[in-house]
């Protein structure tokens, strides 16, 4: 049974929120530097987290995350990144909702036993329950998101 390519985009909430955060800072920092010429740092510190942040949110906005799936697998791109990452149904053994803090919740995944890549991140999220994660704020809820890889990834399953 095989699914036809499926690709989600990253919510545009999450770009107006660093944007608006950061707006907020550089007020914050126009607002210190007026009231007391002394707390500068203070005021210099507030309008490099603004900038930040309102560069982030442009970034975001006009490069969103996306998500492709098809049968093969999936590829993020997109977002932060100048490259897209690969991932293959074969390697992965299923997704779940983890749930690092409250109350967020991130789609995450384990791998087939010696699958997964030897790196830094996958022996760190192996000690936390998930070794790979997926970034929040989808068009879709978390447990949609999950859903749609799991029927993907047994579809694929199935196949081979």
């Amino acid at each position: 049974m095989s699914l036809e390519p499926k690709t989600f985009v990253e919510s545009r909430r999450k770009a107006v929120g660093f944007t608006l955060l950061g707006s907020a800072m550089c007020a914050i920092a126009a607002y210190t530097i007026q009231q007391d010429w002394e707390q500068w740092p203070l005021g210099l510190l507030c309008a490099a987290l603004g900038l930040a942040g309102m560069t982030l949110g442009i970034r975001l906005w006009r490069a969103p995350l996306f998500l492709r799936l098809n049968h093969v697998g999936f590829v993020l791109s997109g977002g932060l990144s100048h490259q897209s990452r690969q991932y293959a149904w074969r390697d992965i053994d299923h997704f779940f909702v983890w749930s690092p803090v409250s109350p967020g919740s991130l789609a995450a995944f384990r791998y087939l036993p010696g699958r997964a890549p030897q790196d830094g991140m996958a022996r760190s999220g192996k000690r936390r329950g998930a070794e790979g994660v997926l970034p929040a704020g989808w068009s879709v809820s978390t447990r949609d998101l999950v859903e749609c890889l799991n029927v993907y990834l047994g579809a694929a399953q199935t196949d081979a």
